[in-house]
């Protein structure tokens, strides 16, 4: 019979895959997670999941319509932009002082 697979020979060979994928190059860090929300502002999970965030999925769940930021937020998200872009921002223009001194 087979011996079991114990924790400690899981451990190694988990080891062991990090090691030669370190010395390959291929080193993966952890997709990207994020809560999602509908159209109508429910959640796309349950309350505490997050959904995959990374550029193919980002694709993928806005083209359902879904977004990072309930509706009602991103709605005065982007009321506040127009209003920016409606008003720009007003600078002084304030006179330049140069120093007494000449510089050698």
């Amino acid at each position: 019979m087979a011996p079991l697979v114990t924790g400690k020979t899981m451990q190694e060979d988990r080891e062991q895959l990090q090691a030669e994928r370190a010395a390959s190059g291929e080193i993966r860090e952890m997709q990207p997670k994020a809560v999602w929300y509908k159209a109508d502002g429910s959640l796309v999970w349950p309350e505490g999941v997050k959904g995959p965030a990374d550029p193919y999925h980002m694709k993928l769940f806005r083209a359902k319509g879904w977004t990072l930021a309930p509706p009602d937020q991103m709605e005065a998200y982007w009321k506040s932009k127009e209003k920016m872009e409606e008003e720009p921002i007003k600078q002084e223009k304030k006179p330049v002082s140069l120093p007494d001194k000449e510089i050698k």
